[in-house]
């Protein structure tokens, strides 16, 4: 697979008198995805099986205005002009050896409009309310959404803080979505009339200062989304989506809920230490096409995360750094559907048959992940060197990429790789 990315920016600023400042930016992307792989038949000849071909470009102009009222009002409005230009074709053997056919297609462009408004307003010492409210306009399909959103602040006491947010928020699909086209004559985007998927979300915000360079922070949280896109009659729901590409036809009828509570423990660095723990606690779920809750394919339900660094100060004038990093993760395993073996082992391939009657009710065990970094820095008046090793996945887990027929153990397992990255770098600045 090759893929080639191209990024480029251009920002502005403008000062006004009172308490006014306008920015804008005008940034473009463009990405190309080309990836072919070929399978052998018994007599060694090449034979190709997969051919796909992406590529969008993307032109955005955001602009904002914050001016400040009062001591009491603060306001920033602005806009986000999106252009956005997709081209992929992605054909696929249906079984081993067979040629190749057109699974989805798909080109064209369209344009994403968004424009918001908010204003913080402090009541009074303690109390302070933010209000606003976002909207977006698609081109492609005329559909807009008008979103509000509401948060107030109560500072309790020097030490204690507390907070209530409520936002409706939208977003639209991949490109690749609508403009999936029919596979028989007539080359329609089937999905061309897709609405925004939304969400209400509710958080509270409890946050403690232990001490100057320690803080505590516990935030509960609720999601409901809704007008999710599904395909009728399948558990399948965009989601779940991990695929790169898109094909058939999807119905704003899906549903899914989001609740939990995120822990966050944080000293901030003094004498070259610092540590943060973080724990999450959740459930998500969702409603397909088939009208039946599941739970989500990244409904792993408990992350744990731990991250601390040291660093020393080094050489004659106390000028260098070294520094030394580690994160570790422990949170709940991959979920899977479970194997339909008759099916798989009726199929002419043996590829593997998932029941998607019970979409993602199974879980694998834990997955525990350590990355750590151990770097020098040397800086001096005209340039500063820095050499690191950066190793990720040191504790070797492998992760999942579905199940598969073992043909020497005629067994239906799950298939796992290791993704373990050793890097050595050198930077320097000047």
């Amino acid at each position: 697979m090759k893929q080639t990315s191209v990024a480029a920016g251009l920002s502005h600023r403008c000062f006004f008198g009172n308490d006014a400042v306008l920015k804008t930016t005008l940034a473009a992307t463009y990405s190309k995805t080309d990836a072919w792989e070929s399978m052998f038949d018994a007599d060694m000849n090449s034979s190709p099986c997969l051919d796909f071909k992406s590529r969008y470009a993307n032109l955005v102009l955001t602009s904002s205005l914050n001016k400040k009222y009062s001591s009491k009002h603060t306001n920033k409005t602005g806009f986000t002009f999106t252009n956005m230009h997709y081209d992929m074709d992605f054909d696929l053997a249906p079984l081993y050896a067979n040629p190749m056919e057109r699974i989805s297609e798909g080109n064209g462009n369209t344009n994403l409009i968004s424009a918001y408004t908010g204003s913080l307003f402090n009541l009074n010492d303690r109390v302070s309310a933010t209000l606003g409210v976002n909207g977006q306009f698609l081109t492609l399909n005329n559909r807009w959404t008008i979103e509000p959103r509401a948060a107030i602040k109560w500072q309790a006491s020097q030490k204690s803080s507390f907070g209530l947010a409520y936002g409706l928020h939208s977003r639209m699909e991949k490109p690749d979505v609508y403009f999936v086209k029919t596979k028989t004559p007539g080359d329609e985007w089937v999905n061309k009339d897709l609405d925004f998927t939304k969400t209400h979300h509710v958080s509270l915000s409890c946050n403690y200062k232990v001490s100057d360079d320690m803080n505590l922070k516990i935030e509960p949280y609720f999601q409901y989304l809704y007008d999710v896109p599904v395909m009728a009659d399948s558990s399948y729901s965009i989601l779940n989506r991990s695929t790169f590409y898109a094909e058939g036809t999807w119905v704003n009828k899906g549903n899914g809920r989001n609740y939990g509570v995120d822990v966050t423990f944080e000293k901030y660095m003094t004498r070259g230490l610092y540590y943060m723990v973080t724990a999450s606690v959740f459930n998500s779920g969702y409603c397909g096409g088939d009208g039946i809750w599941h739970s989500t394919k990244f409904n792993r339900n408990y992350v744990i995360n731990g991250l601390a660094g040291k660093e020393w100060m080094m050489g004659r004038n106390k000028q260098d750094v070294l520094s030394v990093n580690l994160k570790l993760t422990l949170q709940g395993g991959d979920r899977y559907s479970p194997v339909d073996e008759a099916a798989t082992l009726a199929h002419p391939d043996l590829k593997t048959q998932y029941d998607e009657t019970k979409a993602y009710s199974k879980q694998l065990a834990p997955m525990f992940l350590a990355n750590y970094t151990v770097s020098y820095r040397i800086n001096r008046k005209k340039a500063s060197h820095e050499f690191a090793v950066k190793g990720m996945n040191a504790t070797g887990y492998e992760e999942y990429f579905g199940h598969e027929y073992n043909l020497k153990t005629n067994v239906i397992e799950p298939r796992r790789m290791k993704n373990a990255i050793f890097n050595t770098v050198y930077r320097l600045d000047f």
